[in-house]
């Protein structure tokens, strides 16, 4: 959903950041649905004994990890933003 000229009015800004915050919910099940898989891989490496592996996707893990909690606060920040709006008019 793209705007062509550089103003935009509040019922357009409202569109765009429900669509952002849409987004953030899809990336942020997207994230955790990951992080289940990466789970599941890291108690395979523990029971192989490969404690390398096992390290570096628990690394991998924590940053997914972080990726979530952005998403948190980002959809936060945008339903502020569109409560906002909706004295803008």
């Amino acid at each position: 959903m793209g705007v062509s000229s550089s103003k935009i009015t509040a019922e357009e800004l409202q569109k765009l950041l429900e669509a952002s915050k849409r987004k953030c919910v899809l990336y942020s099940n997207k994230k955790l649905n990951e992080i289940k898989n990466k789970k599941n891989e890291i108690i395979n490496c523990l029971k192989q004994n490969n404690m390398a592996l096992a390290s570096a996707k628990m690394d991998n893990m924590l940053k997914d990890e972080d990726y979530v909690e952005i998403y948190k606060v980002l959809y936060s920040t945008i339903e502020i933003i569109k409560e906002k709006c909706t004295y803008i008019k």
